[in-house]
């Protein structure tokens, strides 16, 4: 279940928040895809708030609830109440970046990181305008790195969410060996995964720009496709 609500710690704009809630909390036979919360009142919808356009506005008083699902073999009995933020961004730390259609597959991505990239994901970026590269994974968090959790000033639509074990998980990544982290090459991110793609591709962790998709990138072709690489600014 997906929670939208004020973060008072944050004095901007963008005060929304995205928590999903354990899937042992959810009621599999319940058909309110999202809820309004405030201290006096509770508003049920048949309907949920589309992340393609601002449906989502401000405010101080209420606590929006989305329900969402993640597939159970993804969770494995892990912490599932992730918080983020709306249009805000953490600069400089993404290790991977991924084709998500939906929120749902965005956070995935961000608890299977280790398994396919080798790397904890503590945090994620997700472009719903975007068909593709919409997924940013993080190595870090706005509790690790404060000072780069900034707004996102290009007007891009985005939410950014945190795993509710990065935590934990800073510690585990603190006593890996720096060669045993990741399996990306220094200055680049993962490759992305091919399902089904004809090619995949990586980003250089440039530092001239913000959103690292706007930095020069490799794609490759990928395993039954053509043998063939090429770099592009």
């Amino acid at each position: 279940m997906l929670f939208y609500k004020k973060l008072a710690e944050f004095n901007s704009p963008y005060t929304v928040a995205v928590v999903l809630m354990r899937t042992r909390q959810i009621s599999e036979s319940s058909n309110t895809p999202e809820a309004v919360f405030s201290s006096s009142l509770c508003e049920l919808s048949a309907t949920r708030a589309r992340h393609t356009i601002p449906d989502i506005r401000p405010s101080t008083n209420d606590t929006y609830i989305e329900k969402a699902c993640v597939d159970s073999a993804v969770i494995r009995g892990r912490e599932t109440h992730i918080e983020g933020i709306a249009n805000h961004i953490l600069a400089g730390f993404v290790e991977q970046v991924e084709d998500a259609y939906g929120v749902e597959q965005c956070i995935a991505a961000c608890y299977m990181a280790l398994k396919q990239y080798g790397f904890h994901c503590m945090s994620a970026m997700w472009y719903p305008l975007d068909k593709e590269q919409n997924c940013l994974l993080n190595g870090e968090s706005r509790k690790t790195q404060q000072k780069l959790f900034i707004a996102e000033d290009t007007g891009h639509q985005m939410i950014y969410f945190e795993h509710p074990d990065a935590a934990l998980f800073r510690r585990m990544h603190d006593e890996i060996p720096l060669d045993q982290n990741s399996t990306a090459e220094h200055g680049w991110t993962a490759w992305s995964l091919c399902e089904g793609k004809e090619e995949r591709v990586r980003y250089s962790k440039c530092k001239e720009h913000s959103d690292l998709r706007k930095c020069p990138k490799e794609t490759e072709k990928c395993q039954g496709a053509a043998n063939a690489s090429s770099t592009q600014a």
